[in-house]
């Protein structure tokens, strides 16, 4: 039978309860509710619901892992088993999960693009369409999806949160900042709403400014998942090592990031590229990356996500773990197999990146240094945010200046400083930059603030 949800739009079930739960699937999606995945399984026990089968099997996929890929198929031939019987924007749910299943982002990608175009109330889909877009390094992708239900979804306050990140991934700065206050002023616990905001603070390099807002937004972040939860606390640590805070900085480490869900990847790649960003401003990372490899050992066999994948064989090498090497030759096997839809992230990117970054991590910057330079033209495609890809660049800043490759180094770090005029660390890096480059006259004018 056909019902109608909150929206308006038809979903097939045997009863009005399933389309409320997926209602509440949608609200808790959007808000990133830590019982966002319990409304959905019990969606499925409507063994008439194509939706209801399509949705979880892309929220099983979402997970990155093999053993939701596994997962999601299981539920993608349930959908496909219902799809006779299943309304339009059903069978392209169902035809977008196929090709996410399939590996093909951004089939899917485009598949939830087109459906927006004639489903504008439908912000679920646009949801997931950024979501796709976003793990495509697709940033007018990551805009356009909620562009097409911003007028009919104004109401929502999500939808706001979802414009103000796209703006931002566009570098559109003052609309992603208006953006994201006016979803918070709708809903003041919209979590993608701040984190955008964060965002935009971290691009202008008002790093004050967004460690204030994100720490008077903290109390919001009860019952959230746990990839919001740690990825919010994330950014507020971004801005405490630009600002030298960073004992606190390495105590929100402990307590709010890492331990949280040590088996869900998204946040053992927040505690990854955190705890990389406090050792090399000099913070003892004591027995932690220890402690990280052996969450992620397992990841070693995963090559779902390059993005994933070069943070979690860093963190194997740094921790002098012998599943980096195991890993590295899987990387060089996914690359060789890898469809025409992907080479170009895994064998311009991965294959490339990956040898360069054990070789950093166990402390041999040339390689590093030569190996990063090449992948830069293809960054974006791997994935992740402007800020979350930040990390690349600084493994390759490091590796320059490991080998004493200081001219590069130098371009880099007067692009960074001209951001970020008061960061120690950058003033440090220059400091010593200009020695090595016989400017002492220009190296005094960059003695650390706190000298």
């Amino acid at each position: 039978m056909i019902y109608k949800n909150s929206r308006g739009m038809e979903v097939t079930a045997s009863c009005q309860s399933t389309v409320d739960l997926l209602d509440q699937f949608s609200d808790g999606l959007l808000g990133f509710s830590d019982q966002t995945s319990s409304y959905v399984e019990a969606a499925t026990a409507d063994d008439s619901c194509p939706l209801a089968q399509a949705l979880i099997c892309m929220d099983w996929l979402s997970a990155e892992t093999p053993v939701g890929n596994a997962a999601a198929k299981v539920h993608l031939g349930k959908a496909l088993a219902l799809q006779e019987n299943a309304t339009p924007r059903e069978k392209q749910m169902i035809v977008a999960s196929q090709h996410w299943a399939a590996g093909n982002l951004r089939k899917a990608a485009v598949t939830l693009d087109e459906l927006l175009t004639h489903h504008p109330d439908d912000i679920t889909s646009a949801k997931i369409c950024q979501v796709l877009y976003f793990n495509l390094g697709d940033a007018p992708g990551i805009l356009r999806a909620p562009m097409k239900v911003a007028e009919r979804c104004a109401d929502i306050p999500y939808t706001h949160g979802m414009l103000a990140f796209g703006f931002e991934e566009c570098n559109l700065l003052d609309e992603a900042e208006s953006s994201a206050l006016k979803a918070i002023e709708m809903k003041r616990k919209e979590p993608w709403a701040q984190h955008a905001y964060a965002h935009v603070c971290e691009a202008r390099g008002a790093y004050e400014q967004g460690a204030a807002f994100m720490e008077d937004m903290s109390d919001t972040w009860s019952g959230l998942s746990s990839f919001m939860y740690t990825h919010n606390w994330w950014h507020m640590c971004l801005s405490y090592i630009d600002m030298d805070r960073l004992d606190d900085a390495l105590s929100i480490f402990d307590q709010h990031i890492w331990g949280i869900d040590k088996s869900c990847v998204q946040d053992q790649i927040n505690a990854i590229s955190l705890l990389y960003r406090l050792e090399r401003v000099g913070v003892n990372p004591g027995d932690r990356w220890s402690d990280i490899a052996n969450s992620v050992v397992e990841r070693a066999y995963d090559q779902v996500s390059v993005f994933l994948d070069l943070q979690f064989i860093y963190a194997l090498a740094r921790a002098d773990h012998p599943e980096a090497d195991k890993m590295l030759d899987r990387i060089r096997m996914r690359a060789e197999q890898a469809a025409p839809h992907e080479r170009i992230i895994w064998q311009k990117v991965a294959q490339i990146a990956a040898p360069g970054l054990v070789e950093l991590a166990r402390g041999k910057p040339h390689t590093a240094s030569e190996a990063m330079t090449l992948i830069f033209p293809y960054l974006s495609q791997i994935g992740g945010s402007i800020a979350q890809r930040d990390l690349m660049h600084l493994f390759y800043l490091d590796a320059l200046m490991g080998a004493r490759k200081f001219i590069r180094a130098h371009e880099i770090l007067e692009k960074r400083r001209s951001n970020r005029p008061s960061v120690n660390w950058i003033r440090h890096s220059l400091n010593k930059v200009y020695n090595a480059l016989d400017l002492p006259q220009v190296a005094k004018g960059y003695v650390s603030t706190i000298d």
